[in-house]
């Protein structure tokens, strides 16, 4: 087997700002870019990142957890180097989010669209090394905790969540009309069911609004 990695991060204060807003972009250094423009994660550019860029091992090898080993020798190599954390940025599928996050990986960012390369949604997930890492990644989750409801409030305004079960089963097969929340984790899950029964008790109607973690391909929900 074998893993190729990119070491990224560290970029200098004065560069922080142009970069957050969007008006700047150092070459080599991908995923804090990616957490800092796209994913609005405050103090990320300042830190170490290894990031995977490729990390193979041979098919008659496989189901063997190569693949483990190789991703634990990073992250130590990369904690005697005092790196903060180690990422990987990929078209987004079922199965390699899975690989993933069985090796200590957590989905931080998922683009909105399409990679013109790859045809797919990118996604960007990372194993922290340092307590500054952890408190910038918890610090996010709790941010996007907070502000979830109110988003949630704006998602049901902006169309009847109703819809698809007014028009019948049938209409709910034909995928025409899909209303559907994706979240990164369980505890954001459990807000938006929480918002989508204050919904339904709200309009004294039953909802057809699905909630699904991001790990689920969003070609094989829709289509």
């Amino acid at each position: 087997g074998g893993v190729l990695v990119s070491v990224e991060g560290n970029i200098e204060q004065q560069l922080h700002q142009p970069i957050e807003q969007g008006d700047r972009r150092v070459s080599g250094h991908l995923v804090p870019q990616l957490l800092a423009a796209q994913a609005a994660m405050q103090n990320i550019l300042g830190l170490g990142c290894w990031r995977v860029m490729r990390i193979a091992v041979h098919p008659d090898l496989r189901r063997h957890a190569i693949g483990r080993k190789l991703l634990d020798a990073v992250v130590d190599k990369a904690r005697t180097k005092r790196q903060d954390y180690v990422a990987t940025s990929f078209a987004s599928s079922a199965d390699v989010v899975d690989f993933w996050q069985a090796n200590g990986f957590t989905l931080q960012h998922i683009g909105w669209r399409r990679d013109s390369v790859s045809g797919g949604y990118t996604a960007v997930m990372a194993r922290p090394i340092s307590d500054a890492t952890i408190n910038v990644f918890n610090q996010q989750n709790q941010r996007l905790r907070i502000q979830l409801p109110i988003l949630l409030d704006c998602f049901f305004a902006m169309h009847d969540p109703t819809m698809v079960r007014s028009l019948g089963n049938r209409a709910k097969e034909t995928g025409q009309y899909r209303s559907c929340i994706f979240l990164s984790n369980k505890q954001m899950k459990e807000i938006a069911m929480q918002s989508l029964d204050g919904c339904a008790e709200q309009l004294g109607k039953l909802v057809s609004t699905e909630v699904r973690l991001m790990d689920t391909p969003m070609d094989d929900w829709l289509w």
